[in-house]
C-alpha cells in the first residue's frame, strides 16, 4: 500500500497532522484529515470548530496515540474505534 502522502496511515500520524494544519490556521488542510461528504466549505469549519474543542482540554498526550496503521486493537473497542484520552476517536 502506498504511504499516504498527508501521514494518515496511523492514528498518531493523523491526529499530529490534523494539528498541525489546525495551529497554522490552515482549516482547509486540517479538514482532509476529516471523514465525511460535507462540503469542503463546512468540512474546514468542522476542523475550525474541532479544533476549538481540542484546544479547551484534552487529557492525551501524542505518546498516547497508536502508531500502528490498525490502531490499537486490544483495547477493547471495535478495530473502527481508537482510544482518544477520556473518550474515543
Amino acid at each position: 500500500m502506498p504511504e499516504d502522502p498527508l501521514g494518515r496511515s496511523t492514528p498518531y500520524g493523523t491526529v499530529i497532522g490534523f494539528l498541525q494544519a489546525a495551529n497554522k490556521a490552515d482549516y482547509e488542510l486540517a479538514s482532509n484529515y476529516l471523514e465525511g461528504k460535507q462540503s469542503a466549505k463546512r468540512k474546514a469549519e468542522l476542523a475550525r470548530s474541532l479544533q476549538v474543542v481540542l484546544n479547551r482540554g484534552l487529557k492525551i498526550g501524542p505518546d498516547d496515540l497508536s502508531k500502528a496503521p490498525a490502531g490499537s486493537l486490544d483495547d477493547g473497542l471495535p478495530a473502527n474505534l481508537e482510544k482518544g484520552g477520556h473518550g474515543n476517536l
